[in-house]
């Protein structure tokens, strides 16, 4: 025989729960994460200063073959060209050059009053995350 009161009130006890878990959902979308929030998850302050001292040490290292005028890089600029990396992914830019062009046919970015295009570049081709000259087993 079934125990009706023993499913009703399993039934009570699934309601509850259900309308638990949407409240969490609902306190959960009210607390959405900044894509900002997610991206210091993974990258801290600590380590993108040391990306930047990395890719500082690599540059010397560099101009000396290369001859190349180099303003050491901030903090703030390194976040500034990753975040140019990150939005070059999620849009379609047929090339690099195009995000500083004036030419009124083409799509007008900001980017170009944060970072110059020679600074971008030039942090594209210094940028160095390990110690430069550091010897990796394999």
């Amino acid at each position: 025989m079934i125990n009706h009161e023993l499913v009703i009130a399993s039934g009570n006890e699934i309601n509850e729960k259900v309308h638990e878990s949407i409240e969490e959902s609902d306190k959960e979308a009210n607390n959405i994460i900044s894509p900002l929030s997610l991206f210091q998850l993974f990258f801290t302050d600590e380590q993108l200063h040391l990306i930047v001292k990395n890719s500082n040490i690599y540059e010397l290292v560099k101009s000396r073959e290369s001859g190349q005028v180099w303003t050491p890089l901030t903090l703030s600029e390194l976040k500034v060209w990753l975040g140019l990396i990150i939005y070059m992914g999620v849009h379609h830019i047929n090339a690099i050059e195009d995000l500083w062009n004036q030419d009124n046919k083409i799509a007008n970015h900001e980017i170009k009053r944060f970072i110059s295009l020679y600074s971008f570049q030039q942090i594209k081709q210094f940028f160095h995350i390990s110690i430069p000259g550091q010897l990796h087993s394999n």
